[in-house]
């Protein structure tokens, strides 16, 4: 093989080492590109516990979104969640129940707190002004509650309804909980610092799913 053919086959494999490294740049797309720069965090929501939810990410990949409402046993659960998801689409029953769950154990430490700040975005005006009586006619009495939540039993949806236009979400939830009240000298005038009780609670949720707040709003409480 004489220098001219090696030469020409030197400048070949050149000429295409140069073409894959173009290729590999300028062929990128920008979006394959979204990294945040160092010291950058991604963007994140600052909605409350009580937000709408996103679809999580395996839903979308499956898009089996619309049969996590169809396999709802109970019928009139199963209407309702198609009505919410007409109005909004990212409607997802699991996420609803995650944030319920977050904001039930948010609201009740606050509430035995006597933190009203805490509680007051999350509750309707008219909720609001029984929990703030409550915590004011204790701290009148001096009491002082030391309540602690040991575990969430069971969360689920109960009931579900259309009012208005407006989705109303009842769920039940089943504590196990000490219940410890004492008075101004700190003698437990309630409950049992040693024990834990069963409590089932029932909270009903309220959104307009067409509005674009994407909270929900607690309405109503009690207890069974």
């Amino acid at each position: 093989m004489n220098g001219g053919v090696v030469d020409l086959i030197i400048l070949a494999m050149i000429a295409g080492f140069i073409i894959l490294r173009l290729r590999s740049v300028l062929g990128r797309r920008p979006e394959d590109d979204q990294s945040p720069a160092p010291g950058q965090a991604s963007p994140r929501g600052q909605d409350g516990p009580l937000a709408r939810k996103p679809a999580s990410p395996d839903r979308e990949a499956r898009g089996d979104g619309e049969s996590v409402v169809d396999m709802e046993a109970d019928p009139k659960l199963r209407e309702v969640y198609r009505r919410i998801r007409r109005a909004d689409a990212s409607f997802d029953p699991a996420g609803f129940l995650s944030g319920a769950r977050e904001a039930y154990t948010m609201i009740l430490e606050a509430f035995w707190a006597g933190d009203k700040e805490t509680i007051k975005p999350f509750l309707s005006d008219k909720l609001y002004t029984s929990f703030a009586k409550a915590m004011d006619d204790r701290a009148e009495q001096g009491h002082q509650v030391e309540n602690k939540i040991v575990d969430l039993d069971k969360v689920d949806i109960a009931d579900a309804e259309m009012v208005d236009g407006r989705a109303r979400l009842t769920v039940r939830f089943v504590t196990s909980l000490v219940n410890l009240v004492r008075d101004e000298q700190g003698r437990v005038i309630e409950g049992d610092p040693t024990d834990t009780i069963e409590v089932t609670d029932r909270w009903t949720f309220e959104r307009d799913p067409k509005s674009a707040d994407p909270n929900w709003t607690l309405i109503a409480t009690r207890s069974e």
